[in-house]
Parts: C-alpha cells; structure tokens; sequence
C-alpha cells in the first residue's frame, strides 16, 4: 500500500509561521475590538474572534497535559456536558492566556460524582490562583484581565468603591484546583439569614447531594461542628450579628461549601464566557 508523502521539514515550519502569523492578526484584531467594543454586534464579533483565536491554537492548549490528565478530561467533558465544564481551553478563552500546565492536577471526582454533578445541573471548574505573569488571580486582576466586560458587553464588576481596598479584592485568590459548582443557588436558600442559609444548605446535601448514602466523614464532621455551635450563634444573631458571622464564616461547613467572593467571580466569568 502506498503511502501519503510526508511534508518536508520546510513545508512544516512554513505552515507553522502562516498559523502564527494568522493568529497574530487575529490576537490584534481582540485586543482592538476589545478596546473599542460597545454594541452587542460589536461583542458578537469579539467572540467569534476570539473562537477563531481557539480553533487555530485551540489544540496546542492541552497538548502539554499528560495522558492521564487529558483522559480523564475528555471523560469528565462527556459525563457532565462540555456546556457545564471549564478546563485549560475556556480559561484561555475567559482570561486570554494559556494556565500553566504544569500546575494542572488529577481530577479527584468520580464518573459517579460527576454524573450526580450533572442531574444537580452543576459545573465543573479548572480553578487557577495565579495569572500569566505569576500574580495572584485575585478579583482586582480579574476585573483588569476582562476589562471589566464580559462577551455581551455587561460588567463583570459595578460600584467597587466601597471594597476596592478590602483584601477580600486585593489579595484572595479561589482555591487552586478542579471543584463541582452549583450554576443556581440552593434551593430553598433565599430571604433568609446566615445561620438559616446554612440549615438549607446541610439540608441539601443530605437529601440531594448525598441522598441514599452515607456523608463523607468531612462533611458530616463539618456538620457536627455547626450543631454543636448553633444555639450560641442563635443566641448573638439578634443582639451582635457581627459576632454571629464571624463565627459562621469560620465554620467547615462553610468553608467547604460556600464560593468565596473571588470563586464566586471565577466560575460566572470562565462559564460566561464560553
């Protein structure tokens, strides 16, 4: 059987710098509309450049994952809907750089995790905490990084004056790593305070997210923690609210099931944008 000839060293490296020079062109072309972008036409445009800009490099954005790391993507982009997935590709797409990929770990989900992921109409995120030049991934470079805009031309961030010096702003980044995030608030969860949003939220995992199964030790050591501590934040809540807080803030559960400010950001920009 005879074979197709191979392209010659020179006819690579030629198709090579046509792609580059192309994307150049194109990178060019983002940055301008980025600047000047003030209709939905306009943000339209922007978008579908910024495809172009994905299709061209698009494969070269995993290409240095391992084997095993890139399987278990393209099975977890499956199981769950690529709709509802965020991994190294649609961060350069949110972002506009290429994460480290290094720094890209295992995903610790199972096949069984992601498909209640998928009937609970959550997302899984690819969460990084630095940006392509080594600085912490914070809320502020986010809102530097995006422009403050997102593709339909809406703001990512409005009055930041009140907060614009917090650390909460400055200085916190997500936890680096994959995480399973809800697109919707817990059901059940709204028009209520901290302590009541809590007793929704441990609700919820025992009747959805864990329904007919046993708690993982960590959430059900976490939920003991609130038990244990209820009636006395139910005692402050009416007389120091800020006490009450302060203490619900530190607790495991919230920790382990609440997005901080700047995740919270994170998952609706990579999401929204792709």
């Amino acid at each position: 059987m005879s074979e197709f000839p191979k392209p010659s060293p020179e006819e690579i490296l030629s198709e090579r710098e046509a792609s580059e020079a192309q994307g150049i062109d194109i990178a060019n072309e983002i940055v301008s509309l980025k600047a000047s972008a003030r209709t939905e036409t306009d943000y339209e445009t922007l978008l579908q450049k910024t495809r172009e800009l994905r299709g061209l490099f698009g494969a070269g954005t995993e290409a240095g994952l391992s084997g095993e790391v890139i399987e278990q993507m393209e099975k977890a982009r499956d199981i769950i809907g690529k709709e509802n997935f965020v991994g190294p590709s649609e961060i350069q797409v949110a972002f506009s750089f290429k994460p480290e990929l290094a720094t890209v770990p295992e995903i610790h989900f199972s096949e069984a995790d992601l498909e209640k992921a998928k009937e609970l109409n959550q997302m899984l995120v690819l969460r990084l905490d630095k940006a392509a030049d080594g600085k912490p991934l914070t809320m502020k470079k986010i809102q530097e990084i995006t422009g403050d805009k997102v593709k339909d031309g809406g703001d990512v961030f409005y009055d930041t004056d009140w907060y614009k010096e917090e650390e909460f702003f400055t200085k916190e980044t997500a936890k680096a790593g994959w995480a399973l995030v809800s697109k919707e608030v817990v059901p059940e969860s709204t028009d209520k305070n901290h302590l009541e949003q809590t007793e929704s939220v441990i609700s919820y995992l025992k009747e959805k997210v864990f329904k007919d199964k046993s708690l993982p030790k960590e959430y059900q050591e976490a939920i003991d923690e609130f038990e244990s501590q209820k009636a006395e934040i139910e005692g402050l809540i009416s007389g120091d609210w800020q006490a009450a807080s302060d203490k619900l803030s530190k607790l495991a559960i919230t920790k382990i099931t609440r997005q901080s400010p700047v995740e919270a950001i994170y998952d609706m920009v990579t999401h929204f944008q792709n």
